[in-house]
C-alpha cells in the first residue's frame, strides 16, 4: 500500500523496480510515491503500456529535479547494450537481429499475466530498419532452432521496442530486426 511504500522511502535516494512482470495495467503506484517522496526512479519494465503511462510522470519528475528512467530490463535495454558495445569492437556493424526468447527450458511455466504480456507485444505496431527508414517487417513469423543445450525450435513474431528507434544513429547499423517468441509453448 502507499503507506507501506512512502515508509520504505524514507532516507533513501533511489528506487529500483525489478518488478518481475508483466509491468502491463499494473498500477503506478511505486513511482508516483517515489515522485511524492522526492525520490529517483528506475524499472525493468519494457510494457509500452506501463512505459507511456511512466513517461506521463516525467514531466513533473523533472521539475522536482528528480530522474525516471524504464525499460532497464532483458527486453528492451540488454540487447540494445549489446549492439551498442558489439558494434563500437568492430569497423562496422551491418547487421543487428535480436532473437528474445522466454521459456527456453523444458518445464517452464508461463503465468496468465506472462501469456498475456506476450499477446500485447504481439499487438504493437512492428518496425524494421532497412539501412534508411523504419519498415514494417518483411516477414510477420520466424522459425528458428536453438542448439544444444536447449534444441529446440522456437517459432518467433515481429518485436519492436522505442529503444531500437536510436540504434541506427548510435551504432551506425543498416539492418535491425526484433522477434520474440516463447519455446516452450510449442
Amino acid at each position: 500500500d502507499r503507506d507501506s511504500l512512502r515508509t520504505s522511502f524514507e532516507d533513501i535516494d533511489l528506487v529500483v523496480n525489478s518488478f518481475a512482470g508483466p509491468f502491463t495495467g499494473i498500477p503506478l503506484d511505486v513511482p508516483e510515491v517515489a515522485l511524492e517522496c522526492g525520490v529517483h526512479y528506475a524499472d525493468v519494465a519494457g510494457a509500452f503500456d506501463y512505459s507511456d503511462r511512466l513517461l506521463d510522470l516525467s514531466g513533473r519528475a523533472q521539475e522536482k529535479g528528480l530522474t525516471f528512467i524504464t525499460g532497464l530490463g532483458a527486453n528492451p535495454c540488454l540487447a540494445s547494450l549489446l549492439i551498442t558495445r558489439e558494434a563500437s569492437r568492430l569497423d562496422s556493424l551491418d547487421n543487428a537481429h535480436i532473437y528474445f526468447v522466454i521459456g527456453t527450458m523444458a518445464g517452464d511455466a508461463f503465468s496468465t499475466a506472462s501469456l498475456m504480456e506476450a499477446a500485447l507485444m504481439q499487438q504493437q505496431t512492428t518496425l524494421a530498419w532497412n539501412g534508411s527508414e523504419w519498415i514494417p517487417p518483411q516477414s510477420s513469423s520466424l522459425s528458428i532452432r536453438l542448439d544444444e543445450p536447449l534444441n529446440r525450435k522456437v517459432m518467433l513474431a515481429p518485436l519492436f521496442t522505442r529503444d531500437l528507434l536510436c540504434l541506427p544513429t548510435i551504432t551506425g547499423v543498416k539492418e535491425i530486426t526484433a522477434w520474440n517468441g516463447a519455446a516452450s509453448l510449442l
